[in-house]
């Protein structure tokens, strides 16, 4: 095996790897995912090397072997590693597996064109373009797409199915042109043709699959915008039922005093003292409560507040949040809006005989935390604090922890449906 060979092995690995990193959202803290990912790029580096060694003398076997040690070692590092949706990882990691094939028969292509393809300097000049390209585009990913990627709104996870299945099919295509379809490093013209041909393909597809993406988000976000809107029209509602009530009291409030004028002329003090304070009672129920200075989460818990009143269901808040919670409105509609949602549902089915939801939210400088308690009838199957069976509610809560790199634990007990969700605000 050449020193060429081995070089290109090492920097493929390394590349690989610092893309794994940044692809998407890691289950680890940065430092033990960083040193994770380094043993494992040596490791892997030293066997593809051991054995370039062994089949030394066939260079479209090594070829083809190192190629998929290369697809099993970064797939299954990048799978145990990272979070979030399983299928939209899949997508991801097939989508970087084109990219990388794509680059590496671009980079030997341009190499070609340099040098002789029967000078050792070509792999040289083969390995730099590529590893150029290759960390190249890594620089623009992260400082440009990984943001907008871990901020896409799709709650149905089966939409990221037909995506998966497309993205392996191409990567299926490109990879066989690669390792077996070609004589690895000579280019002739047909195979130049054949990979012009479908990379024209691959990038006609990928407009169209970023298209659809950007409308399922759209979708998804205006599903939260009309609930939102929904929550903002039943506030109206409250404030219009509480502006009738205060108009009828306002007529009547000349009554009143009259009626406690009497009782205090004829002497009977504690009765005008039990009127004072039932008309003391009907004035403070008349006020809108207001739970907390965002405007969005007040409107959310006052909409359901009223709901849970209609119900008769016991409904507390404590919620001592700003203005200011770097969170874009629909998220929170999505996250509390379900939340509660689910909440109240629960506690209607509940056949406890006192049916409760207490919601409390805090925040710090280091973290957001929700925390929904309510009586439930039948105890969710949970997998790692996790219900087994999601809705779109339960979808969309965690849609907003994956975005926002949060962490929901679900707990049921005695009859007891608890929810703790913390977010970080690093």
């Amino acid at each position: 095996m050449t020193k060429y060979n081995a070089l290109g092995i090492g920097l493929i690995f390394l590349g690989h790897f610092l893309w794994c990193m940044n692809l998407y959202d890691n289950k680890l803290s940065k430092r033990l995912t960083g040193v994770l990912y380094a043993s494992i790029t040596v490791l892997a580096t030293l066997l593809c090397v051991y054995l370039g060694f062994w089949y030394n003398a066939d260079i479209n076997r090594l070829a083809t072997l190192l190629f998929f040690i290369a697809f099993i070692v970064v797939s299954a590092s990048f799978f145990l590693l990272s979070g979030g949706y399983f299928f939209k990882r899949l997508f991801l990691v097939f989508t970087y597996y084109i990219f990388f094939c794509i680059i590496h028969n671009l980079s030997y292509l341009i190499a070609s064109c340099l040098v002789s393809p029967t000078k050792d300097v070509y792999f040289l000049v083969g390995i730099g373009i590529r590893t150029f390209l290759h960390l190249g585009a890594l620089l623009l990913y992260v400082y440009w797409m990984k943001k907008r990627m871990l901020q896409i709104h799709v709650y149905d996870k089966k939409q990221w199915i037909p995506l998966c299945v497309v993205s392996i099919v191409f990567f299926c295509l490109h990879s066989i042109w690669m390792a077996v379809a070609t004589n690895v490093w000579n280019y002739h013209f047909y195979d130049t043709v054949i990979f012009f041909l479908l990379l024209l393909m691959t990038i006609g597809l990928y407009v169209v699959m970023i298209y659809t993406i950007n409308y399922m988000n759209a979708c998804a976000e205006n599903d939260q915008v009309k609930l939102h809107s929904n929550f903002l029209l039943e506030q109206l509602k409250n404030y219009e039922k509480a502006e009738e009530k205060n108009r009828r009291f306002r007529h009547d409030v000349r009554h009143h005093l009259l009626h406690m004028s009497n009782l205090i002329h004829t002497g009977d003090f504690k009765a005008a003292l039990d009127y004072i304070d039932a008309y003391d009672k009907t004035v403070l129920s008349l006020s809108q409560e207001r739970y907390c200075k965002n405007t969005v989460i007040n409107n959310i818990i006052s909409s359901y507040a009223a709901k849970f009143r209609e119900k008769n269901i016991a409904f507390s808040v404590k919620c001592p949040i700003g203005e200011d919670l770097k969170m874009k409105d629909i998220d929170i509609v999505a996250l509390l809006g379900n939340l509660l949602e689910n909440a109240l549902h629960a506690s209607e089915k509940s056949a406890l005989e006192n049916k409760m939801t207490a919601l409390y939210l805090s925040k710090n400088r280091n973290q957001f935390l929700v925390v929904c308690e309510n009586t439930c009838s039948e105890p969710l199957e949970l997998v790692n604090g996790i219900p087994k069976k999601k809705g779109i509610g339960i979808l969309s809560i965690l849609n907003v922890c994956e975005i926002y790199r949060g962490q929901a634990c679900y707990r049921v007990e005695n009859g007891l449906c608890s929810v703790c969700i913390v977010f970080p605000l690093q």
